[in-house]
C-alpha cells in the first residue's frame, strides 16, 4: 500500500526521538498525487456535501489511488465503506490538504455504530477528527484487514462511546493518532500484522483497557503512550508474538494491572515481548504475567509501583519467561514476584523495595538469577521453590534487614559468585529450617551483617556445600558462621575470615548430635579464646590455620601486636590461630619492679623484649621475669674471714 509506504518512511526519520513527548508529531504528507480526486463542501461547492455521498461515488474496482478531500466543517453522519474492489490501490479520506491547518470532524448521529465504518480493505483516514455527542459503539471501526490510519484523533469526554475508541483488523497501520475515551476500550486490535505506532489512546475505565490485544497475535505497538487510570492500561489475552516497545503503560488502581499478559488455556498467550518500555501503577500491580501466559519476554524495560500489597511485576503460573536488562521498584512492597512458576530467567536486572522484598520466588522451579542487582527486606526471599540459582549478583538489604532469605520448603538452592550486603544487625545470609537436596553456597563476599552466614537445622538427606566465602566488613562484634540448630555433617573449605573485628568465626553451640563440621584450607585471623564457640567439639579446624600459645607469665604480661594475645597479669587470652606462614610479634611487659629475664621455646635465644615468631607450624612461647634491673640477687657478708681454707655457697 502506498500510504504505508509513506508511514515507515516517517517513522524511520523520526526513529531518533527517545519518548512520543519529546517529539513534536507531524502528520505524514498525502503521498503521490490521487488518480481521481473528489471534493466534500458541506455547505456545496464541492463534489459532495456529505464524505458518504462522495464515498458512494468510487467505483466497484479501483485503477488507481482514489482521493476524498474534506473540508474543516463538522459532518454528522456515519461513513461505511464496503463493497470496493481496491486491488493495489486506496481510497484515501482525508482533510482537505489545500485548505492548511484545518480538520474536518465527524460526529455520527444517534443510532449509529461508529463515525467511520469500515468494511473494506484499502482504506486510507487521514487527518480526521472523531467527536460523539451520541451514544455510538466505536469511534472508528475496521472490520476488515489492509487499514491505514494516520493523524486521526477520536475524543469522546462524555462517555458515549460504548465499546472502542478504535477497532483494527489484521495487516493496518495505525500512526500519529490519538484515542481518548471514558468507558470503552482506547484502542482494540484483532488478527495480526498490524502495526500502531507514534499514538495515544487512553480510558478511563474500570471495565476496559487503553489497548486490547485480546486474542490477537503478531502485532507491534510502538513509541506510543498507552494510560487507563481507572483500569488496565494494555490487556493481552490469550494474545500471542505481539510486540510492544519504547512505550508508556499506565494505570492508577489497586483493582487492575497498568500491563496484563494471560491464557485461558494452554498456549494461548506466548511469546510476547515487552521492550524499553515503562509501565506504571502506583496504586496496585505495574505488570502481571499470569495463567498460562508462556515464554513471554521482558527487555529494557522499567515496572514501577508504590503499594505495599501489589508486585510492580508477578510471574504468576507461568513458565519459560525471561527478563533481562530491565529495573522494577516498589518502594513500599514488592519488586518482582515469582509464584507458581517454572523456569523463569532473571539476568542483568535491578529490583529494588525499602520496604518489602527485592525478589521474591515462591512455590516455583528452575528460577535463575544472574548478573542482576536486588535491594529490599530482604533482598531475595526463596521459599517452597526447587532448583533456585543465584548467581554474579549483589544482593543488599536496605537499612537492617536480612540480604538473602532461604526460608523453609526449598528443595535445592544454588547461590555463587555474588556480594550480599546484610543490615547491620541481621543476617547477610539466612538458611533456614527444613529444605531439602544440595544447598551450595561458594564464591561469595558477605558484608555488613551482625551474623554472616546463620543455618537452620534441614530436612533429612539435605546436603549443606559451602565454599571459598569471604567474610569482610562485618559489624563489630560480628559472627561469621553461625548455626542456630541441626545436625550436619560437612565440610567448608576455603573460608577466608578476612576481618579482624569478627568475635566469632565459628558458632557451633547449636549444631545437635552426629555433627562434624570440617574447615578445609580457612585462612585470616580467628576471633575469641577458641576462636569458635563450640561446646561439644562438632567444628574441627584443618589445614590452614595454626596456632601461637603462650605460657601464663608471673610478674609481666606477653600480648601479640594485633592484640589476638593477651596473657598475664589478669588477662587470659594465651593462645590465637593465624594463617599458616603469618609473621606474629610478641612483647614482654615486666610489672613494676621486674625485668625480661629469659624468653623461652620459640622465642629462646631473644634478649630483647619484642620476639618475632614466624609461624608456618603451630608453635608455643613464654618469658620469665626477675626482680631488679638484671634479675634477683642475694649478698652474703662473712665475719670474720678465716685465717686459710675457702667459703662455698
Amino acid at each position: 500500500m502506498k500510504a504505508a509506504k509513506t508511514t515507515h518512511s516517517h517513522s524511520a526519520a523520526l526513529a531518533g526521538c527517545l519518548a512520543l513527548v519529546a517529539c513534536v508529531l507531524l502528520a505524514p504528507s498525502a503521498g503521490a498525487a490521487c488518480a481521481t480526486t473528489q471534493s466534500v463542501r458541506k455547505g456545496g461547492g464541492g463534489s459532495c456535501t456529505s464524505i458518504q455521498q462522495c464515498v458512494n461515488a468510487v467505483p466497484s474496482t479501483l485503477t488507481g489511488d482514489y482521493c476524498i478531500n474534506v473540508d474543516s466543517a463538522t459532518y454528522s453522519e456515519q461513513v461505511t465503506i464496503q463493497g470496493v474492489n481496491a486491488a493495489a490501490y486506496q481510497i484515501i479520506i482525508q482533510s482537505d490538504p489545500a485548505l492548511i491547518s484545518t480538520v474536518a470532524t465527524v460526529n455520527p448521529p444517534s443510532a449509529s455504530i461508529a463515525a467511520f465504518q469500515i468494511r473494506n480493505t484499502g482504506v486510507n483516514l487521514r487527518n480526521l477528527l472523531v467527536v460523539t455527542t451520541n451514544t455510538v459503539s466505536y469511534g472508528v471501526w475496521a472490520s476488515s484487514a489492509g487499514v491505514t490510519i494516520s493523524s486521526v484523533n477520536v475524543i469522546d469526554t462524555g462517555a458515549n462511546i460504548t465499546t472502542a475508541g478504535m477497532a483494527i483488523s489484521s495487516n493496518s497501520m495505525v500512526s500519529y493518532s490519538s484515542i481518548a475515551v471514558q468507558n470503552a476500550y482506547g484502542l482494540k486490535i484483532g488478527g495480526s500484522g498490524s502495526l500502531v505506532s507514534w499514538s495515544t489512546m487512553t480510558s478511563n475505565s474500570v471495565s476496559y483497557s487503553a489497548l486490547d490485544l485480546s486474542g490477537a497475535s503478531s502485532n507491534t505497538i510502538t513509541q506510543s503512550y498507552i494510560s487507563n487510570p481507572s483500569g488496565y492500561g494494555a490487556q493481552l489475552l490469550d494474545a500471542g508474538y505481539n510486540t510492544i516497545s519504547q512505550s508508556s503503560i499506565l494505570s492508577n488502581t489497586s483493582s487492575a494491572d497498568a500491563l496484563s499478559i494471560s491464557a485461558t488455556g494452554p498456549n494461548k498467550a506466548g511469546y510476547n515481548l515487552i521492550t524499553q518500555s515503562y509501565v506504571s501503577n502506583f496504586a496496585g500491580h505495574a505488570g502481571m504475567i499470569s495463567f498460562g501466559a508462556d515464554h513471554n519476554d521482558v527487555l529494557r524495560s522499567t515496572f514501577v509501583s508504590n503499594s505495599a500489597i501489589h508486585r510492580s511485576l508477578e510471574l504468576n503460573t507461568v513458565s519459560s519467561i525471561t527478563v533481562a536488562q530491565s529495573y522494577f521498584s516498589n518502594p513500599t512492597g514488592y519488586a518482582l514476584l515469582i509464584s507458581w512458576s517454572t523456569a523463569a530467567t532473571i539476568s542483568q536486572s535491578t529490583m529494588t523495595s525499602a520496604s518489602g522484598f527485592g525478589l521474591f520466588v515462591d512455590v516455583s522451579s528452575a528460577v535463575t538469577v544472574t548478573g542482576s542487582y536486588a535491594q529490599g527486606v530482604p533482598a531475595v526471599y526463596i521459599r517452597n521453590s526447587t532448583q533456585t540459582a543465584i548467581s554474579s549478583c549483589l544482593l543488599a538489604s536496605f537499612g537492617s534487614g536480612k540480604a538473602l532469605w532461604v526460608a523453609g520448603g526449598n528443595a535445592g538452592f544454588y547461590a555463587s559468585s555474588s556480594i550480599v550486603l546484610g543490615g547491620a544487625s541481621a543476617d547477610g545470609v539466612l538458611l533456614d529450617a527444613n529444605n531439602r537436596g544440595l544447598l551450595a553456597f561458594s564464591s561469595l563476599t558477605i558484608s555488613g551483617a551482625l551474623s554472616a552466614l546463620s543455618i537452620s537445622g534441614q530436612a533429612p538427606g539435605a546436603i549443606l556445600a559451602v565454599s571459598s566465602i569471604t567474610f569482610q566488613s562485618l559489624s563489630a562484634g560480628a559472627t561469621a558462621v553461625n548455626f542456630l540448630g541441626g545436625s550436619f555433617i560437612s565440610t567448608f573449605s576455603g573460608i577466608n575470615f578476612a576481618d579482624s573485628s569478627i568475635s566469632v568465626n565459628v558458632n557451633g553451640s547449636g549444631l545437635g548430635g552426629g555433627s562434624r563440621i570440617t574447615m578445609v584450607n580457612p585462612s585470616g585471623p580467628r576471633a575469641g579464646p577458641v576462636f569458635e564457640d563450640d561446646p561439644s567439639n562438632r567444628v574441627d579446624w584443618g589445614a590452614g590455620f595454626v596456632t601461637l600459645t603462650v605460657g601464663v607469665p608471673v610478674n609481666g604480661l606477653i600480648e601479640s601486636t594485633d592484640l589476638s594475645i593477651k596473657c598475664g597479669g589478669g588477662y587470659t587470652q594465651c593462645s590465637a590461630s593465624y594463617s599458616s606462614g603469618t609473621l606474629v610479634a610478641l612483647t614482654a611487659t615486666p610489672d613494676a619492679g621486674y625485668s625480661l629475664g629469659s624468653w623461652n621455646g620459640a622465642c629462646g635465644g631473644i634478649s630483647t623484649n619484642t620476639c618475632n615468631v614466624y609461624l608456618d607450624y603451630s608453635k608455643s612461647a613464654s618469658a620469665d621475669f626477675f626482680t631488679g634491673a638484671g634479675g634477683s640477687s642475694v649478698t652474703f657478708s662473712i665475719s670474720p674471714m678465716p685465717a686459710s681454707g675457702r667459703i662455698e655457697s
